[in-house]
């Protein structure tokens, strides 16, 4: 596996060069059947930084999408 480390933030635990983190409070945990739900509150949001590679699972494996198709689209959204 290639190398990681946690870095420091307002919101828990977080990897280096993710593509985005939330941290959050639980206030409860609601019985699903086979399951359990966690409800809480968000208390800390960040964006990676630019390029950013999502992660995907798709046809049973994952996949590190494109890096000039993500790149657009992060340009566009900011524009």
């Amino acid at each position: 596996p290639p190398p990681h480390r946690f870095v420091p933030w307002g919101g828990g635990a977080r990897l280096e060069g993710v593509a985005a983190s939330i941290g959050g409070a639980l206030s409860s945990l609601v019985d699903g059947g086979d399951h359990l739900i966690a409800i809480g509150t968000v208390t800390a949001l960040v964006r990676g930084l630019p390029p950013i590679d999502p992660l995907v699972f798709f046809d049973r494996r994952y996949r590190i999408k494109v890096r000039e198709r993500v790149g657009a689209a992060f340009a566009a959204a900011r524009a």
